[in-house]
């Protein structure tokens, strides 16, 4: 049984949370242009809800990895995870959690098409495509 369904799974180039929990994304897009393979991608946001069905399920990790098109994981300076037990403020307020997180500087291998993986408690529960391309749209 799944402990976390993905309800949103976005690649945008900024996102925001208003005071009342209202979510603005702005620019979401499934294909990034880079001009060459030297190039990195300076910023980048993932914007992901998640409802949790079992509040106190223990050990509450989210993880996001991006797979190149040779299916091997790009790494990233820090890993992109987040521990909801050392948020626990974000649980209080429901089942219901919004996840903004900035990618800085990301350098891609490969053009081709990638893959965006979401673990929670180290099980997949969902994933997003997104092509990468030579350009400078």
């Amino acid at each position: 049984m799944e402990e976390a369904t993905i309800n949103f799974l976005h690649l945008c180039d900024a996102a925001n949370i208003d005071s009342l929990g209202k979510i603005s994304i702005l620019g979401i897009f499934g294909k990034i242009f880079i001009p060459d393979l030297a190039s990195t991608l300076v910023k980048f946001t993932i914007v992901l809800s998640l409802t949790i069905k079992d509040i106190d399920t223990a050990g509450k990790w989210v993880r996001i990895k991006i797979f190149g098109p040779d299916s091997e994981e790009l790494r990233t300076q820090e890993p992109i995870a987040v521990d909801l037990e050392a948020e626990r403020v974000i649980l209080e307020k429901g089942r219901e959690v919004n996840l903004f997180l900035d990618i800085t500087n990301f350098k891609f291998r490969q053009f081709g098409e990638h893959v965006l993986k979401v673990y929670f408690n180290g099980e997949e529960i969902g994933d997003q495509t997104f092509i990468v391309a030579e350009g400078n749209k």
